[in-house]
């Protein structure tokens, strides 16, 4: 009883001092994926019930964070807070019902519907820091300093018209990303900290799309890679909206190859080095995904997953290991 106290405790304490930490440097958003982890570490280890109370704690402290460092905007704290408490019930819980695959479809799920929600309230709200319009803004911008593009021409008219108007990928990619991102850091201080046996970090969340699947998103990949040059030509509104569209659905199946192509590379490190690089070669794929998503495209084709399980020497110690 006494240890549960004090993992109470850690929970409600270490989650808000992050939380309040974040929403001082303006990163509240930035970090979200880490502010459900300890939460649904301890449902994990104990029960859904009982992390009410530390539940609370954090919604309490995140709300006066809010309201103490952000002023006018105090509903920051409101939203990230509910948003991050949400998911941590929602991976703690459903981890104890379901399979890991499942569990993240879920929570991937609500994250994509609560970015959409929250970017909707924000726009409504104006918010001058995450509002679409003027967070879109800021990093065109950004991103236009970075490689001194020039105004006048057309692809610079028709990348900030396709940037401005490319929120619905944005919120889809990231709600993904965060959720992964979230998931491996639960198993991660599981492991290194408590010392869990919950199972590896990507048990359960090894798949292979089917050819018919793959195909269709290769042919998509290819056309979505050479947008960037069509968009040199004079376009007409109608053709950019176009792209958005393919970019949309091209940005949003990506992740799903890339996952393959992290499983078949973690395996074979596995096999290489007998070490769960998995998490490490993760946060790779989302950094270099084009190359990560081909390399999922071949496994559908090859099978290159199940040669690999079918090694013993995998077999006996791969981080992959139930089956669906």
């Amino acid at each position: 009883m006494q240890r549960r106290t004090i993992d109470l405790l850690i929970t409600a304490l270490v989650t808000s001092g992050l939380f309040v930490l974040f929403t001082f440097l303006n990163l509240e958003h930035t970090f979200a994926f880490l502010t459900p982890v300890m939460l649904a570490v301890f449902i994990m280890r104990y029960e859904v019930k009982g992390a009410i109370i530390p539940a609370l704690i954090i919604f309490v402290i995140g709300v006066v964070a809010g309201i103490l460092i952000k002023g006018e905007l105090w509903y920051h704290g409101l939203i990230f807070i509910v948003g991050g408490i949400t998911v941590g019930f929602l991976h703690g819980g459903l981890s104890k019902k379901l399979s890991h695959l499942k569990e993240l479809s879920f929570v991937v799920l609500f994250d994509v519907l609560f970015g959409l929600v929250t970017a909707l309230v924000f726009y409504m709200l104006n918010d001058p820091i995450y509002a679409i319009n003027l967070e879109f803004g800021h990093y065109l911008n950004t991103f236009s300093n970075i490689i001194n593009l020039n105004e006048t021409t057309n692809f610079a008219q028709n990348f900030s018209y396709v940037f401005q108007l490319s929120f619905a990928e944005y919120i889809v990619t990231f709600g993904i990303i965060e959720a992964t991102l979230t998931h491996i850091f639960i198993h991660l201080v599981l492991k290194f900290i408590y010392k869990g046996t919950e199972g590896y970090t990507f048990s359960d969340l090894n798949y292979t799309l089917p050819k018919f699947v793959a195909l269709p998103f290769a042919a998509l990949l290819v056309l979505t890679l050479s947008i960037p040059f069509l968009m040199m030509l004079e376009l007409s509104k109608t053709i950019l909206i176009i792209f958005i569209v393919i970019s949309t659905i091209t940005l949003s199946a990506i992740l799903l190859f890339v996952h393959q192509g992290v499983v078949v590379l973690s395996l074979y490190f596995n096999r290489k080095v007998n070490f769960n690089l998995a998490p490490f070669i993760y946060v790779l794929g989302i950094i270099l995904f084009v190359p990560f998503a081909v390399l999922g495209v071949v496994d559908s084709f090859l099978n290159l997953q199940q040669k690999l399980l079918a090694r013993e020497d995998v077999a006996q110690h791969n981080y992959f290991k139930v089956i669906h």
